[in-house]
């Protein structure tokens, strides 16, 4: 059955925030009449990602019902390596349980897996957050900075600065970004930075991302295609 053909950048980017940034092996590939939906949760149960792409965005898009296919991340990363088309066709092998991917005159196949991971929802935290926007050229910056020092990363909100924070015995990094938070209270929440630096250094530079952030919960960014969420490190852990 063929379902849709998407450009080869977006399946590597759908690839790079999962896999790479996420650590996440494998995950239910949603597919229906509105378009392509991922939720998946690394193996710590420290991130999980949501990622969204419309029907629109692809160049093409044939489904008026529902498949939910359970793919390895890897086997598609080995894939996008071997094929130079700009476009992809995805296409669903029922009997088989394949997934196949066309490009030009290559076609390549990988088995589904059976077992669908059980991801647990996650509950509605926005309106228990705080809502800052902050130019991801900068959170990216700070992070990369904060990774010299040390792995775990200190986040702080106050009226005028978002400070990104790391020490490891004597060695500090310290990075303030200016903010517009029109709130009286401060927040502070430590995160693993590894999983943290490396979903935002995947985001687009250029973009503002929509950051919200409380004390001891999940750091909830939304950018471009998705969401991206990860757990606090709280005191003891």
């Amino acid at each position: 059955m063929y379902i849709c053909t998407i450009s080869t950048k977006i399946l590597n980017t759908i690839v790079k925030y999962a896999l790479d940034a996420g650590k996440i092996k494998e995950t239910p590939f949603f597919f229906d009449e509105n378009g392509l939906r991922i939720k998946a949760l690394d193996p710590s149960h420290v991130a999980m990602v949501f990622l969204k792409i419309p029907k629109d965005q692809f160049e093409t898009y044939n489904l008026t019902e529902s498949i939910t296919m359970n793919i390895e991340f890897d086997e598609i990363k080995k894939r996008l390596k071997v094929i130079s088309s700009k476009s992809i066709e995805i296409h669903y092998d029922n009997k088989e349980q394949l997934f196949i991917m066309k490009a030009g005159a290559t076609e390549l196949s990988l088995p589904l897996i059976g077992e669908l991971p059980n991801i647990p929802e996650l509950p509605d935290l926005k309106p228990k957050l705080n809502l800052i926007k902050v130019p991801c050229a900068e959170i990216q910056s700070a992070l990369k900075t904060a990774s010299i020092v040390d792995d775990l990363v200190k986040i702080t909100v106050s009226k005028k600065n978002l400070n990104i924070h790391t020490t490891r015995d004597k060695t500090k990094s310290s990075t303030n970004i200016k903010i517009s938070y029109n709130k009286a209270e401060e927040y502070f929440s430590q995160f693993d930075l590894g999983f943290l630096n490396d979903a935002v250094q995947l985001m687009p530079s250029d973009s503002d991302l929509d950051i919200y952030i409380g004390n001891d919960v999940p750091l909830w960014i939304d950018f471009d295609i998705g969401s991206y969420f990860i757990a606090p490190r709280v005191e003891g852990d």
